[in-house]
């Protein structure tokens, strides 16, 4: 499981453990790296953050998927901002512990919900980067 460290450097852009957790749960995307057999291997991703880990979402066909069977040594930045003074983000390293082919969680409540996307029963979700297999429907 990949955990967060503090910042070597106290300084004034450190968030709080408060900030954290509603920065983490309000945003969606991030980029993974991992390590490949020739180097870095580098791709954004979606993700859900429920309080204290960051679950992460990948095709089995992929080249992360290949890396992290080999080394589950992961960095993870969560970015956003636009302009200078807007910047922030958060980096996670450490290691993953896959939980299987089928999705565990989702963050995408029903459509008559009024729930927060990243709230709820989180067991619907749908692969959306594998186009659907006709011969298993």
């Amino acid at each position: 499981m990949a955990e967060m460290q503090e910042q070597r450097r106290g300084r004034k852009i450190d968030m709080t453990p408060e900030e954290l957790d509603a920065y983490l749960g309000s945003e969606r995307t991030c980029t993974v790296a991992t390590v490949s057999h020739d180097g870095p291997h580098v791709t954004a991703l979606w993700f859900v953050w429920d309080g204290e880990c960051i679950w992460l979402y990948s095709i089995t066909r992929s080249q992360r998927w290949t890396d992290l069977e080999r080394d589950p040594r992961v960095a993870i930045l969560v970015e956003a901002g636009e302009e200078y003074n807007e910047l922030r983000g958060v980096e996670v390293h450490g290691r993953v512990e896959p939980t299987g082919e089928v999705p565990r969680v989702s963050a995408v409540p029903p459509d008559d919900s009024d729930e927060d996307p990243g709230s709820g029963d989180l067991s619907d979700l749908a692969d959306l980067n594998d186009p659907p297999d006709p011969a298993n429907p």
